[in-house]
Order: structure tokens, then C-alpha cells, then sequence
């Protein structure tokens, strides 16, 4: 665990994918909280994310087990909703600001230390500490900039650590992980979007609403 003592953070992705972590523990629910709560106990903080799943029973009994371990949540607006139990999208298919909220809220009372993050395709949001939410719109992109979805929501859970680990506010956390992710729309696979800090920068000032 030296390693783990020296990190500042440390990420653990794809829960609902990770068949040995996502198995019961007979103390705390699932192995994956067992070992976000190991980590914590070395003075480390804890970041997760998950995939989407249609079923809430399953989502609940993996998931909510690990947030009183978790300092960091970054989910879409449909995990949110599964995790929570709130609603996040209103009776015409759209996302729900007003439901975002509420789950975050939600969030915090599941157990999230710290910060939960939730990213959809009309803005970000987060709640931290204080209970205080922030909300940032997503940009306004031009027609045919938008190439593919694919690993979009990686690039903005991605574009929130970078953030976290250099100590950002929470309104700048989330416009870069934002902007992070508006540049992963322009190619058709996971990666090839991926620019650095100052082309990320850029992109957000050339189309910011």
C-alpha cells in the first residue's frame, strides 16, 4: 500500500463492470468498499465512477455501498437517477435540471464525502462539502463538429481529476471537464479527441454560450 499512501488520489473506474469488486462482502456490502475504505485509511482520496445499467436493484446494491467511502462521484445524468433514486429527466426525455439537483442531494446523504459530479449532454453539475451546487452549461458547438459519443463522459470524468488534483474551483473543474469532453465529440473513437490543457482552453473560449 506505499504507493497508495503516496498518491493524492486514486480513481476507480467502471464499477458495475469489475465482476471481483462489484461481489458482496459480508462487512461492508461489496469488496469494492472495502478497498475505498482501505485506501481512505492510508490518507488517500477516493474517486469513482461506473457504467450504466438497467437494472436499479443491481445498481443500488453494488453502488450505494462504496459512497460513504467515496470522495469523489462522477456519473451521467441516468446513472445519477439509478444511484439516487431521484428522477433527473422530465416527462419530455430531457434532462432535468431541477432532478440533477435533487440527486446530488441525494448523493450527499448516500454517504459522498466530498464532491459528486454529474455530467449530461446539456451541462455539468456538482455539489460539494457545503452542499453548495454548481451548475455549468455545456458548449454551444457548431453543426458537424460532433462526430461521435464514444468515450465522452471518460474525457469528462477525466478532465474532474485533472481539476481535483490541481485544486480547482468547482465552477473551473467543471467547465474543463466540459470543454474535455466537448473535444472527445470531434473523433469517432475514444481517444483521437484527447487535446492538451491549452487546446481544451481554447475550445471552450471559441464556443462558450
Amino acid at each position: 500500500m506505499d504507493a497508495i499512501k503516496e498518491a493524492g488520489l486514486v480513481h476507480v473506474g467502471y464499477a458495475l463492470l469489475l465482476d471481483e469488486l462489484d461481489s458482496p462482502d459480508p462487512e461492508y456490502g461489496t469488496k469494492m468498499a472495502r478497498l475505498l475504505k482501505k485506501i481512505q485509511e492510508q490518507g488517500t482520496a477516493t474517486s469513482l465512477d461506473l457504467v450504466s445499467d438497467s437494472s436499479l436493484e443491481k445498481v443500488q446494491r453494488i453502488v450505494r455501498p462504496s459512497l460513504p467511502y467515496c470522495d469523489y462521484l462522477i456519473i451521467n445524468e441516468a446513472e445519477a437517477a439509478s444511484v439516487s433514486g431521484i428522477p433527473t429527466a422530465s416527462s419530455d426525455g430531457k434532462t432535468d435540471v431541477e432532478g440533477v439537483k435533487k440527486a446530488l442531494r441525494e448523493l450527499k446523504a448516500l454517504g459522498v464525502k466530498r464532491k459528486a459530479f454529474i455530467h449530461c449532454p446539456e451541462f455539468g453539475a456538482v455539489i460539494n462539502e457545503n452542499g453548495e451546487i454548481f451548475v455549468v452549461n455545456s458548449l454551444h458547438l457548431p453543426e458537424g463538429f460532433i462526430v461521435g459519443s464514444t468515450g465522452a463522459g471518460d474525457a469528462f470524468c477525466a478532465g474532474v481529476l485533472y481539476g481535483l488534483i490541481h485544486g480547482w474551483s468547482e465552477e473551473k473543474i467543471l467547465r474543463y471537464a466540459s470543454y474535455s469532453a466537448a473535444n472527445n465529440l470531434s473523433s469517432l473513437s475514444a481517444s483521437d479527441g484527447a487535446k492538451n490543457e491549452a487546446e481544451i482552453w481554447d475550445l471552450g473560449a471559441k464556443y462558450s454560450q
